[in-house]
């Protein structure tokens, strides 16, 4: 959908208004932000305005009315003039919600889910168009004709009525306020300007409604609130809850179908057809899919609506047959009805069933499995259990913890699984543990495991804990909901019954296979997600490329060297080597060794953030070697005999290629962290002579260090246009290491040889 169709749907045809939010100084220097408007009367130009507006780096906004007319007196102050105004409204062509991320949904998986729960308990039928507006989703239900505004009102009220009652957390004057603005989507959101979100279409059904239809809807909340229906709605809530153990409603499901049309040939194929040619086998598979997302009804008749046989009421009623007991459809069932599409699929053979394309990580169970429910007032877990003595059914509180939020997660690398969940007690605030899989099958390691964290349940609350996770993971595995992260970038290595076999290399967002499979939704876990950020591409490959050029033309061997260390560092693995260091030096400022450094980090990473300085602790770039595996560190300015000294403990770690060995809190050894990398170093003082100074009893870390002195150079570009150049690299970095990387995953054989 593009933005003049987008705006032809929500907008009646008339005096249009464009907003540009700006920021101005008032007598008293105080800042204050304020709109300055544009008129037109027709969509297109309308969309040109706001593009426009966008392209500046201003927060552009659309009214939602077309009015009477321009800019005009204001009858209280005619030297005055005004123009949104109630009495210059026109008439309207849509009901919209504003549903911010910040009122309490906390993301977009949420706040799909509870439109949809509102729309299923209200009756609402499914939206015609939401908008992701960057920091929460727009959501319209479009009239198919212009409506005057006092008939528009007497709706509005009585939506913002409903939602009220229904405890959706939305914006309720934005709803009833007929003057009101919105972002339109195909621009930014702008609020923080080195961050700019770009606002985007979700989904958009090509039915509008009739008045009719939605006065029909919300005849019981017109002229009148009744409060008498929310409490009805919450008395049945707390009934199904108590059938259900606080299992979630079957509304509640988490994948997003937006997500997953995005990664799944099937699901785009269907957006892209309607279901045009969808044998009816398939079509049925696709709705099953759909009604484990949480926004899978808006998505029904739009997969279904080309097809020759297609009748809404057909399909509603198909679609009132499909059932959460059962679970979502696999991919093999998929293959059997669109082989050629899923052979191609990059994620074939890594997932079972296209609903784990839908979360961006793996998705929580908020609610307990069915036979346990949170104990009143939050002051435990109650397990439904029978009582021995006359055979009944009763609830018995068996933890005083609240366990919650249950997410499972598998590393690519090691193959391991983690648990992370939330725990509370006595009302505090819930904090966040992870355990690892081996903890659930020893209960001794799980109890060190939770003391870690403060927790000390009795014997009993033990064993029940351990019950309560078993049905906890039972449910996670039957909904397929187990995401895929990494620890580390790099080589995948694959353990063989005759040894290891390179399987593919990770990088950024990205992980590439020796099949040139390309998987796009293998996360970094949390421990690394601050460091991961800075490795993801940014801008373009031509701003590297310039500098590179540069550097290269300046034919000075410490130059070259440190840009070939970042192409040469992940074939480090092939030469039986763990880690070494190349220091290039020079007692003189200005001769361009930081910038030499910039230019090879800006291969793989943040040229910026992504290298070291003098104040990052050993113990802190170790842990970050380990994450970055087979990717280069760097560490800039080293001067100083404290921080020499440190970088030199350091130095010989690095050669191990691996961590120190040290106890965990429950005196085990602790896991440490590998890599086969090198350390590019930018130094005043010569690291190899101070290395010799140091000693460690071994001459192993001078051995895989290799230095180069760094002398002044000349050039015929001018200071400020170098330093543009190299500028920048901060928003142009990653692209090179992305094709590198493709490159290595699927000729790693020719690379080793």
């Amino acid at each position: 959908m593009t933005l003049t169709e987008f705006l032809t749907r929500v907008l009646p045809p008339g005096l249009l208004v464009a907003g540009k939010l700006v920021h101005r100084t008032n007598a008293d220097g105080k800042p204050y932000a304020a709109f300055s408007h544009s008129l037109t009367k027709s969509h297109g130009s309308l969309a040109a305005i706001l593009k426009e507006i966008d392209a500046g780096q201003f927060n552009s906004y659309f009214a939602l009315a077309v009015y009477k007319q321009g800019f005009h007196p204001k009858p209280s102050d005619p030297g005055k003039k005004q123009l949104r105004v109630r009495d210059n409204v026109d008439s309207l062509k849509a009901l919209w919600l504003d549903i911010d991320f910040k009122a309490g949904y906390g993301d977009l998986n949420t706040a799909a889910t509870a439109l949809t729960v509102f729309c299923k308990s209200a009756s609402m039928p499914p939206p015609s168009i939401v908008v992701h507006s960057g920091n929460g989703i727009h959501v319209y239900w479009t009239f198919d004709v212009a409506v005057p505004v006092d008939r528009w009102q007497r709706l509005a009220d009585a939506l913002k009525a409903t939602a009220a009652e229904y405890q959706l957390k939305f914006d309720p004057a934005c709803t009833a306020d007929a003057c009101r603005v919105l972002r339109p989507p195909e621009t930014h959101n702008w609020k923080d300007p080195a961050n700019p979100k770009p606002v985007r279409v979700l989904f958009a059904s090509p039915r509008d409604y009739t008045y009719e239809e939605i006065e029909n809807v919300l005849t019981p909340w017109i002229g009148a609130v009744r409060p008498q229906m929310a409490a009805a709605f919450k008395q049945a809530t707390s009934v199904y809850d108590e059938l259900t153990g606080g299992l979630t409603r079957p509304s509640d499901a988490t994948a997003i179908f937006d997500r997953i049309r995005q990664h799944c040939g099937v699901a785009k194929m269907l957006v892209e057809t309607h279901g045009e040619k969808a044998a009816e086998p398939l079509w049925m598979a696709s709705l099953q899919l759909l009604r484990h997302c949480s926004d899978g009804e808006m998505w029904v008749h739009p997969i279904s609506d080309g097809h020759p046989g297609y009748t809404p009421a057909n399909t509603d009623i198909k679609w009132q047959q499909r059932s959460l007991s059962h679970g979502p459809t696999v991919c093999a069932t998929f293959e059997q009805y669109e082989p050629r599409i899923c052979a191609q699929c990059p994620h074939r053979g890594f997932i079972k069933s296209p609903i784990q394309l839908g979360d961006q990580e793996a998705a929580p169970l908020e609610g307990l499995p069915p036979g346990w429910r949170i104990a009143a007032g939050r002051r435990g877990i109650e397990r439904l259990m029978i009582d021995p003595t006359n055979n009944q059914k009763e609830w018995v509180k068996v933890m005083r913890h609240v366990v919650t939020n249950l997410r499972v997660t598998r590393s690519i690398v090691t193959e391991r699984y983690d648990y992370t969940l939330e725990i509370e007690y006595g009302q505090s605030k819930p904090w966040t543990l992870t355990l690892p899989g081996g903890a659930l099958g020893n209960p001794r390691k799980l109890a060190e495991t939770l003391a870690e964290y403060g927790i000390l349940f009795k014997e009993k609350e033990g064993k029940s804990f351990l019950d309560l996770m078993t049905s906890w993971l039972g449910q996670l595995q039957a909904a397929r909901r187990v995401a895929d992260v990494t620890e580390q970038l790099g080589w995948l290595v694959e353990k063989t019954d005759l040894g290891e076999k390179i399987s593919g290399f990770s990088y950024g967002p990205s992980t590439f296979y020796a099949d040139g499979r390309v998987r796009d939704d293998v996360k970094i876990t949390r421990e690394f997600a601050n460091i991961a950020r800075f490795y993801e591409p940014k801008g373009g490959l031509d701003a590297w490329k310039k500098v590179a050029t540069f550097l290269s033309n300046q034919n000075i061997p410490a130059f070259t060297a440190v840009l070939a260390a970042a192409f040469g560092t992940p074939l480090l693995k092939f030469t039986g080597l763990s880690g070494g260091i190349l220091s290039i030096v020079s007692t003189a400022s200005g001769v361009g060794k930081s910038s030499a450094l910039k230019c090879s980090q800006a291969v793989w990473g943040s040229p910026t953030h992504g290298i070291n300085a003098v104040d990052d602790t050993p113990k802190s770039v170790a842990r970050k070697l380990g994450f970055l595996n087979n990717l280069p560190a760097y560490w800039d300015e080293l001067r100083g005999r404290k921080t020499i000294d440190e970088f030199l403990t350091l130095a010989f770690q690095i050669t191990q290629g691996k961590e120190k060995t040290r106890l965990d809190s429950s005196a085990q050894l602790r896991e440490v962290s590998t890599w086969e990398t090198m350390l590019i170093v930018a130094s005043n003082e010569s690291i190899f002579e101070a290395m010799g100074r140091f000693g460690h009893g071994s001459d192993a870390g001078v051995v895989r260090t290799f230095e180069m002195v760094v002398d002044k150079f000349e050039t015929k570009e001018n200071r400020a246009s170098i330093q543009l150049m190299f500028d920048a690299l901060n928003s142009n970095y990653g692209q090179a290491g992305k094709v590198y990387a493709q490159y290595l995953a699927t000729h790693s054989k020719e690379v080793e040889a």
